[in-house]
C-alpha cells in the first residue's frame, strides 16, 4: 500500500479535522499525556480509528530524532492537483490568488510559503516538480496543517502552465532582486499569482520570462535577501491588504 508518515499535533490534527480516511494508524507516545495529545486520543478514539501507544524511542525510530511532539501518523498519500485539475479550479474561482514556487529545496522553506499561502488567504499554492523538495512530512510540518486542506498543484512544465494560467487571465508577478518596482506599486487585487524562485538563487530565467511583471522587496540593512518564505508572506499580505482596502 502507498502511504507515508506524517508527525506533530498540529498536521495530525488537521487531517483528523479535513481528511480522517488517509489515517491508518495513529502512534502515541505512551508516557506523555498533555492536553493536546489527550484532546488527539479522545478524537482519534470518537472516529473509530487504529491507534497505538507506544515507547519514544519507537516514534524516533518511525520518523527520527525530531520533534515529533509524542504523535506520529501512518496515512494514505495526500492528493496533489495535476495540470488539468489547475485549469479547471481557475476556470471557476474569481479572482484568485495563487503562490507559484519555482525550484524551492529546503522542505522546511515550503512548508513555510504554504503555511503563508493558507494564512493570508490565497486560494491554492503551485509548486514546480524541477528541483523542487517534495512534500516530505518535514514539509508538512512546517506548514502546520496547512497542507493538509490547501489545494497543492505539483506541475511538471511550470512555464507552460504559467502560459496557461496567463490564458486564463491570471496575471503573473515575479519577485526579483532586479524587479521592475517595489512590492507595494504593483496591482495585486485581481486574479494574481505570485511566483518566487528558489533560495538563493531566485526563479529559473524561463519562469522569469513567464512573468508578466517583476517587484522587489526594499532591502534597507545590510543583508541582500530574505528568505524565501519570508518574501512570500510580504507579497501575500500585501496582496490581502489590497484587497481588503480594494472592498
Amino acid at each position: 500500500m502507498n502511504e507515508s508518515r506524517v508527525y506533530g499535533c498540529h498536521v495530525v490534527g488537521a487531517i483528523l479535522d479535513h481528511a480522517p480516511e488517509r489515517i491508518l494508524t495513529v502512534y502515541f507516545n505512551r508516557g506523555r499525556f498533555d492536553e493536546r495529545l489527550n484532546a488527539l486520543r479522545v478524537r482519534v478514539a470518537s472516529l473509530g480509528l487504529a491507534s497505538e501507544e507506544c515507547r519514544k524511542d519507537t516514534l524516533d525510530r518511525f520518523v527520527g530524532p525530531i520533534t515529533h511532539q509524542g504523535v506520529v501518523a501512518r496515512v494514505r498519500p495526500a492528493t496533489t492537483l495535476d495540470e488539468r485539475a489547475l485549469y479547471q479550479w481557475t476556470e471557476t474561482a474569481a479572482q484568485p490568488l495563487l503562490l507559484i514556487l519555482d525550484g524551492i529545496q529546503d522542505p522546511g522553506n515550503l512548508g513555510a510559503c504554504i503555511r503563508n499561502a493558507d494564512a493570508a488567504g490565497a486560494e491554492m499554492v503551485v509548486i514546480g516538480r524541477s528541483q523542487s523538495a517534495d512534500l516530505t512530512a518535514a514539509a508538512r510540518k512546517a506548514a502546520s496543517g496547512a497542507a493538509e486542506w490547501l489545494p497543492v498543484a505539483r506541475i511538471g512544465n511550470l512555464a507552460r502552465v504559467m502560459a496557461g494560467l496567463k490564458e486564463q487571465g491570471v496575471w503573473l508577478l515575479g519577485a526579483d532582486a532586479h524587479g521592475e518596482c517595489p512590492y507595494y506599486q504593483a496591482d495585486l487585487k485581481g486574479a494574481v499569482g505570485l511566483v518566487l524562485g528558489a533560495e538563493g538563487t531566485g526563479s529559473r530565467h524561463l519562469t522569469r520570462e513567464s512573468c508578466d511583471a517583476t517587484v522587489y522587496i526594499p532591502m534597507l540593512g545590510g543583508v541582500g535577501s530574505l528568505n524565501v518564505s519570508v518574501a512570500s508572506g510580504v507579497l501575500l499580505y500585501e496582496a490581502q491588504r489590497q484587497r481588503c482596502e480594494d472592498g
